[in-house]
């Protein structure tokens, strides 16, 4: 009879894949929206999940959506105060997005 031996927890994967993507876009989120093309990311929902795990941990509040007919993802906070410089850059996203940009997380 063996003892002592204690099985090994399973491991999500998906879960740890989702913990350091989020640490990986967290220094990005901090200074401004992040807008990455589509064809770039393994998932769409795995990046969103990132994001919005980057934010739960550091009590941010942040919206995440895509433009340009789905071909970009976007994210950025909303819990910041709003400089000239953001709605420039806001302005600029809006203008290129073809169709206009399209929220998909209620934030």
């Amino acid at each position: 009879m063996v003892t002592g031996i204690r099985a090994a927890s399973p491991i999500d994967l998906r879960a740890v894949r989702i913990r350091r993507l989020a640490d990986e876009l967290a220094p990005a989120l901090e200074r401004d929206t992040v807008l990455v093309d589509v064809d770039r990311l393994g998932n769409v929902d795995d990046w969103r999940a990132a994001i919005r795990k980057a934010a739960h941990d550091r009590g941010w509040r942040v919206r995440t959506g895509t433009c340009g007919a789905g071909t970009r993802a976007w994210a950025t906070r909303t819990d910041r105060e709003v400089t000239p410089l953001d709605v420039e850059a806001v302005a600029r996203t809006v203008a290129h997005a073809r169709p206009l940009l399209t929220p998909v997380d209620p934030g």
